[in-house]
């Protein structure tokens, strides 16, 4: 017995030294404890990876483990938008480039929260003429509601003619007793404070957000409207970075601002804002879209 127990300790070895398979134990105890260490094992790799995905917890030694990114941080960048938003901003720019190019004066676009802030940021910037909320079709444009008749504007003509102060909004007179009387002075176009109904559908499904385009010299005012982060490329920039844009300089893989008259809008914790405007309150954010 003694004999046959250095030859099988000398199999086992040589068996082992060659890589076959018959080189590991057939004790079925060993086994048990092996299968036992194997499952221990991946309960442990499941709850590191379980502590890991709960936010503000993670153990350094895991590597699930990752640093947070610090232009991502919630104190520094709103959250994050989905990728859809930024497929349907995409849809968007392109259908104001071609708007614009066939020289039209109202189109629409689907309405989001961050559909209506960049345009309201647009309009500001002087791109836009008007932003309206309204159905599947066109509100009635403004200026040609509350039209006054070709009888009442040949009466102002005379009045005019005889007294030309009056064509000033709320002309007063004096009469023959000494009391001021207001004339109102029909002009043919709407007064600014006016106020007109615009039929807005109760389904959000069919509202629809009309734009005005603007044209100067037979050009449009809105040339070209493109992406700057992409569904697949967030670019986040803080206020160093903007401020490096707005000089020209390209910075964080994105080219400064080069073009006469060129805007680009970032989307921040404070709401959708010209990259100026974030320069001078010295925030971040992520850049959506940039227009000339």
């Amino acid at each position: 017995m003694s004999s046959e127990l250095p030859a099988a300790v000398w199999r086992l070895r040589t068996s082992h030294a060659k890589g076959y398979p018959q080189a590991r134990s057939r004790d079925p105890r060993i086994e048990g404890i092996q299968s036992q260490i194997t499952v221990a094992q991946r309960h442990a790799r499941i709850a590191i990876s379980c502590v890991n995905s709960i936010p503000g917890h993670g153990i350094l030694l895991a590597p699930a483990f990752r640093p947070e990114h610090p232009r991502k941080s919630p104190s520094r960048a709103p959250t994050p938008l989905p990728n859809m938003s930024l497929v349907n901003l995409a849809h968007v720019c392109s259908h104001l480039q071609n708007a614009s190019k066939a020289r039209l004066a109202l189109t629409s676009i689907p309405v989001s929260k961050m559909h209506v802030k960049l345009m309201l940021g647009l309009q500001r910037e002087g791109f836009l003429s008007s932003v309206t909320l309204g159905g599947p079709t066109p509100p009635k444009p403004y200026l040609l509601q509350a039209q006054p008749t070709p009888e009442n504007v040949s009466k102002v003509a005379e009045k005019l003619a005889e007294k030309p102060w009056l064509a000033y909004p709320t002309a007063l007179t004096k009469t023959a007793g000494g009391e001021e009387e207001e004339i109102e002075t029909a002009s043919p176009f709407a007064k600014p404070g006016d106020v007109y109904e615009v039929h807005v559908p109760q389904n959000p499904a069919k509202r629809r957000l009309w734009l005005g385009l603007k044209y100067w010299n037979n050009e449009p005012v809105l040339k070209h409207m493109k992406l700057v982060s992409k569904p697949t490329r967030r670019i986040w920039l803080t206020s160093e970075d903007l401020g490096k844009i707005t000089r020209t300089r390209p910075s964080s893989y994105v080219q400064g601002l080069t073009h006469p008259g060129e805007c680009m809008f970032i989307t921040t914790d404070r709401g959708i804002l010209e990259a100026r405007e974030c320069v001078e309150r010295r925030i971040g954010g992520m850049a959506l879209c940039r227009v000339w």
